[in-house]
């Protein structure tokens, strides 16, 4: 299912099983074409279907909505949309847990798998980075960093991090 120009089209899958995503498929082309007039919800369901169409929706400045995850009956997906991008590491940076997609913050270093967070942060974010981090450790509190710019050109993003 997608919609362009207003009118809603209807596919047969072009896989018979497997990963499809179809949420994200009809919620992506939704926020293209109706742009601030796009609206999305997404409920109860497993897994991450949604998340990206969303946020493709946001980006629109359409209006989305997500069924508090309590309350769902499976909460994967109601979580995996309000629940930002995050990392549990060591002491050492050694990467434990991703939670979310970080694709757009960190990405494998070239050779040898690694993975360090500090080796695999995009340019913008590993200087900071490092910096709240050693601070965290030696201080032994929270330590927020607002406002880094992440990524070159029109990838550009600014971000917040909490360490």
């Amino acid at each position: 299912m997608s919609i362009l120009h207003g009118v809603l089209h209807l596919f047969e899958p072009t896989a018979p099983r497997g990963l499809r995503l179809p949420i994200d498929f009809f919620l992506r082309p939704l926020a293209e074409d109706r742009q601030n007039r796009s609206i999305g919800v997404i409920l109860s369901g497993m897994g991450s279907d949604g998340t990206m169409g969303l946020r493709a929706i946001k980006e629109k400045a359409g209006l989305t909505l997500v069924q508090e995850p309590a309350s769902a009956k499976f909460d994967s997906m109601p979580r995996s949309v309000i629940s930002p991008p995050a990392e549990l590491v060591n002491d050492k940076g050694n990467i434990l847990y991703i939670s979310g997609r970080t694709g757009k913050y960190l990405e494998p270093a070239a050779g040898k798998a690694n993975w360090n967070i500090f080796a695999m942060a995009r340019e913008g974010l590993r200087f900071d980075l490092g910096n709240a981090f050693q601070k965290a450790l030696r201080q032994k509190e929270v330590i927020n960093v607002k406002g880094l710019k992440v990524g070159e050109g029109a990838g550009t993003q600014i971000v917040d991090i909490t360490v």
